[in-house]
């Protein structure tokens, strides 16, 4: 307990509200709390140590604990907040410290985007030792509780027991900053003849993403098997992580999921690749038959409205494919909760259209006369939008650009492969291929037009492409953009403060290569993004300019955060 400040705790002169104290060992502790009052800093006090900023990134901050809920044997801090955010969210995040030497901090989220937190309260409400989280919200209406306990995911064999002698698991995260082939999970699996008492049969961690990893086990004998993902390496944590399948088998049997493509998830633009030699590779799984390409049939016409295939198939054992699509579920950010919504089909004109018509084109009436002088133009932001590979058209379309069609190759996609390897990846590039140019042209040209034709300029960061984040031609989509724009961050310290890191060279990129070859004399820049930290000082900001200048950038659009 503590009856006063120490005075070594110094800089606590903000205001502040929600004070909590947490447990770092037996005889020593910290500080957290919100400043000022109801703030957008979470900040931690360590005794005989300066003020410490964790995140600036929240907005009125009025919920905040601390606890040891990972079992760590330190405390970590709890925060939640009812206003939406720099990136238009609320929500309840912790906070854990992950290195005593250099007084490092990672956040993780609890509540992404469904709580404005207005309260929270820790307590062990299931008598299970650990405290659980208790938060209220007002603005959104709800209640929650956050149960403090790892995911399982338990596999009942309703026949007899079975003998396990290996478990597959598929790990998926479409999209992540960070090389994806170095982010760790670790996993125990556990065995039961009753699904009360499990025995542990192993504990293995597994290294990368998008994959099946098979993991040996001694043979184990049950009906009731329980997997607990303990811990995993979390760079970019807004980005989600999935156990999309697990299998038990024996030794001899193959995973459901095995492409006879090599990294297909990669090459069909559902995933970010970790390598991007992954594309030049023809390799084959070899426990797949390859399937003719005459051998392929379009049954499509046998089957009726209401989804039922009535088909009387030719002798022979037929493998059949429903191909469907369906939206790619990502949501416009940040915007309020009336400009919440499904992003646009970025292949398709007349979503786009829409899209437009719905939004901008209000903008632009309600402006008036001062459309094209006052109100100038409009900015596409980079693509954050994750991956999108098809669109209502796309059969039309890859005919029409590619000179064939691509039903014959559909099995492909699903992970076969037709005719050979190295005709299914060469099938493959032209689907990326296709895609590339669907958006360069549905997308960035059409939003050009649009413009134009409503005396508008057209600035964007065209910048992710070629064959990651979407396939793209970037240099030729930056012909349709009146202003090239590329972004540079102001890296924040430990201390949530700017610090410039000398480099070698200016930066370069396509933007800035596309002003000079379409002689577009002003290339701007998404300028010294990072937290909000502008107000310490201009001179903490110089260096980033200067090499931003450098570069070759002479106009620069302040990011809000």
């Amino acid at each position: 307990m503590i009856n006063k400040l120490p005075e070594e705790i110094r800089g606590m002169n903000y205001g502040a509200g929600e004070v909590r104290v947490g447990n770092v060992t037996a005889n020593d502790f910290f500080i957290t709390t919100i400043e000022p009052m109801h703030g957008n800093q979470l900040v931690i006090y360590y005794k005989n140590k300066e003020r410490l900023m964790l995140d600036s990134n929240i907005k009125e901050g009025h919920g905040l604990a601390c606890g040891d809920f990972l079992g760590t044997g330190k405390d970590q801090a709890v925060v939640g907040w009812r206003m939406p955010n720099k990136d238009g969210k609320v929500g309840v995040k912790i906070y854990v410290r992950k290195d005593a030497v250099n007084n490092e901090w990672e956040s993780y989220w609890i509540d992404e985007n469904d709580m404005a937190c207005e309260d929270l309260q820790v307590m062990d409400l299931n008598g299970d030792g650990k405290k659980d989280i208790i938060a209220s919200g007002r603005a959104t209406h709800n209640l929650k509780v956050y149960w403090n306990s790892q995911e399982k995911i338990k596999t009942v064999l309703l026949t007899a027991e079975f003998n396990a002698e290996k478990i597959v698991i598929h790990l998926r995260r479409p999209f992540t900053w960070a090389n994806m082939a170095n982010i760790k999970s670790n996993f125990t699996l556990s065995a039961s003849a009753d699904g009360l008492n499990f025995t542990k049969v192993k504990d293995f961690e597994l290294t990368g993403f998008n994959e099946s990893f098979e993991t040996a086990i001694t043979p184990a004998g049950a009906r009731y098997f329980q997997l607990v993902l303990s811990d995993f390496s979390n760079p970019d944590s807004w980005h989600w992580y999935q156990i999309s399948e697990v299998e038990l088998l024996k030794k001899e049997e193959q995973a459901s999921y095995s492409p006879g493509i090599s990294h297909l998830l990669e090459k069909t633009v559902a995933i970010k690749p970790a390598n991007k030699n992954y594309f030049n590779s023809d390799e084959q799984n070899s426990i797949k038959e390859i399937v003719p390409e005459d051998s392929v049939i379009d049954i499509t016409a046998y089957m009726n409205v209401d989804g039922i295939l009535q088909w009387q198939a030719p002798e022979g054992n037929w493998c059949i494919i429903r191909f469907g699509y369906t939206t790619t579920g990502v949501i416009n950010a940040p915007a309020n909760a009336e400009g919440r919504g499904l992003e646009c089909d970025k292949m398709d004109p007349d979503a786009l259209n829409f899209q437009f018509n719905s939004f901008p084109k209000k903008l632009i009436d309600a402006a008036g006369k001062y459309t094209g002088s006052t109100f100038k133009f409009l900015l596409v932001d980079s693509w954050e939008c994750n991956y999108q590979n098809w669109t209502q058209s796309f059969p039309k379309e890859f005919e029409k650009r590619r000179g064939y069609s691509l039903t014959k190759f559909i099995p492909v996609l699903c992970g076969d492969v037709v005719s050979s390897a190295e005709q299914s990846n060469a099938f493959l590039y032209d689907f990326r291929k296709t895609i590339a140019d669907l958006i360069e042209v549905n997308y960035y040209k059409r939003f050009n037009e649009l413009c134009h034709q409503n005396k508008l300029e057209f600035h964007s960061e065209v910048i992710y492409g070629d064959t990651d984040y979407p396939p793209l031609d970037i240099l030729k989509s930056n012909s349709y953009v009146d202003l090239p724009m590329f972004e540079f961050w102001s890296h924040p310290n430990k201390q949530a403060m700017p610090e410039y890191l000398p480099t070698s060279q200016p930066e370069f990129s396509f933007p800035l290569y596309s002003s000079v070859l379409y002689n577009k004399p002003v290339i701007g820049a998404e300028g010294y993004t990072s937290l909000a930290t502008y107000s310490e000082s201009p001179w903490n900001l110089k260096s980033y300019g200067d090499r931003a200048f450098c570069s070759g950038i002479n106009q620069m659009i302040l990011h809000s955060y």
